[in-house]
């Protein structure tokens, strides 16, 4: 409860915590639901998560207005599937208004810059979200 309600958490780094299970993840989505976290960069660098942590996670993003950085580095039980997932979040192309809706605050998944481990697609619009591009998104 007190991570939900923090105004003033920035960056929080869960680095190297594969023990964390799916269903501590899931607990954690309401921070990155919570309409007042300050929170713009959380690092879950080699922590055993998978698909189904991925689409908890994407799905806790959907109206998330802060987080910027979601470093998911070498957490390799992560599939199409859960790649897929973000990329729906991040833009999703249904009609204009589900673009309109879509998480253009999102602009990094890997720690890398150049995010080649990335699905094409999901590079493609965190690449928009990074520059900011909105004509680029609506044109998705």
């Amino acid at each position: 409860n007190a991570l939900v309600n923090n105004t003033t958490l920035r960056e929080l780094g869960f680095r190297n915590n594969p023990s964390v299970t799916a269903t501590g993840w899931g607990a954690f989505s309401g921070v990155l639901q919570s309409p007042v976290s300050a929170l713009e960069k959380l690092d879950l660098y080699s922590n055993s998560i998978n698909e189904g942590t991925m689409i908890s996670l994407a799905t806790s993003l959907a109206n998330n207005q802060k987080l910027k950085e979601l470093i998911l580095d070498y957490n390799p039980n992560i599939n199409a599937n859960g790649w897929a997932a973000f990329s729906h979040v991040v833009c999703s192309s249904s009609s204009i208004m589900d673009t309109y809706h879509s998480n253009h605050m999102l602009q990094k998944l890997w720690e890398d810059d150049d995010q080649d481990e990335l699905p094409e697609d999901l590079r493609s619009h965190l690449r928009i979200n990074r520059e900011n591009c909105k004509s680029a998104a609506a044109r998705l």
